[in-house]
């Protein structure tokens, strides 16, 4: 059963990684400035997060990967913030911080920690020489090549559940220009196919390519163009951490492939009611 608390953060304070740290006393994030201190509860700053330990009400790993959410209590009652990698910071150097105070908070209260995504295992691409040839005819000269008869020509057929073809030279202007820190151009497939044997074949920018099986598939982070429109861009997130960037989602027989997947994984693991 999916619990609330790991749904996926749709507000992040970002922070450094340097700057989530875990003591005695519990989890301090922001806390230095430039004057050091000793002791990271004593600071001066106003925007620190000090949670003490008797305080904290739970830690979880959501996703954005490597982003984490804490809610702990107030005198005013609770509060909770989720925490990402400051821009600039390396995602893996955030996550390893992350961890640590996962393992900190499991020695002292094992129950209130949501492992999220550090549950998840790194499903990577595998490079392959490119993409699968979707129809091929293959010519046996087994009587001289001269001599080829009907009977000596196969052909060999991949099928295809989805694909999202190579951009025209205009979508890819467009694509080049809808690119930003949160839609990297790097991220943005020149091609994908998803085959029949359920693999995810994809040919990048670079021309280079890789896939991944779709099974490793485990949720979509939407990515809004501004706060007035309906996301239609989004990631897909493949094991722990891999992503793949579709734009226009809703026009992309790919992306809608994956959502239906990710649709029927959540009604499997949605709790059935008793009869």
């Amino acid at each position: 059963m999916k619990r609330d608390d790991d749904e996926p953060a749709s507000s992040i304070a970002r922070v450094a990684a340097a700057d989530l740290e875990s003591t005695e006393k519990g989890i301090a994030i922001g806390a230095r400035g430039s004057t050091p201190i000793a002791d990271p509860f004593d600071t001066p700053l106003m925007n620190a997060v000090l949670v003490r330990w008797h305080d904290l009400l739970r830690i979880t790993l959501v996703d954005p990967w490597p982003c984490f959410r804490v809610r702990w209590r107030t005198r005013g009652g609770k509060c909770e913030d989720a925490f990402g990698p400051a821009d600039g910071e390396s995602e893996s150097t955030f996550s390893f911080a992350v961890i640590r105070l996962v393992e900190a908070t499991t020695r002292r209260s094992p129950l209130l920690v949501s492992r999220g995504w550090l549950d998840v295992p790194d499903v990577d691409w595998e490079p392959v020489a490119a993409l699968p040839v979707l129809e091929q005819v293959v010519t046996r000269y087994e009587a001289g090549a001269f001599r080829t008869s009907a009977r000596d020509v196969e052909r060999q057929v991949v099928s295809v559940l989805a694909r999202r073809g190579a951009p025209s030279t205009f979508d890819a202007l467009l694509s080049r220009l809808h690119s930003s820190p949160g839609r990297p151009l790097a991220r943005i497939p020149q091609e994908v196919l998803v085959t029949e044997d359920e693999d995810v074949y994809v040919r990048f920018r670079d021309k280079s390519c890789a896939r991944i099986p779709l099974a490793a598939l485990r949720v979509r982070i939407d990515v809004r163009s501004n706060a007035f429109t309906e996301p239609d861009d989004a990631f897909y997130v493949f094991g722990r951490a891999t992503r793949l960037l579709l734009l226009d989602r809703g026009k992309c027989p790919v992306a809608q492939l994956f959502d239906a997947r990710l649709a029927q994984k959540r009604s499997i693991a949605a709790p059935t009611k008793p009869p």
